[in-house]
């Protein structure tokens, strides 16, 4: 599955996700993705995510 959208503003987001090690005991569904925004100040950030079996992780960066 892959997911993507761009705003007119110039955010965006994409996430791309399946289940890893389909038809196992070890079976999970696995997220990853990318959301970038513009402040008020018109600083660019992004944040990177991933979901999986280890849980929700995210990094937050200033792009720009």
């Amino acid at each position: 599955m892959t997911d993507d959208y761009d705003a007119s503003d110039g955010s965006s987001r994409t996430e791309e996700g399946g289940i890893q090690n389909l038809g196992t005991n070890d079976a999970a569904l696995d997220v990853h993705g990318a959301v970038r925004w513009y402040n008020s100040k018109g600083q660019l950030y992004e944040m990177i995510y991933k979901a999986g079996k280890r849980g929700y992780r995210t990094i937050i960066k200033k792009v720009s």
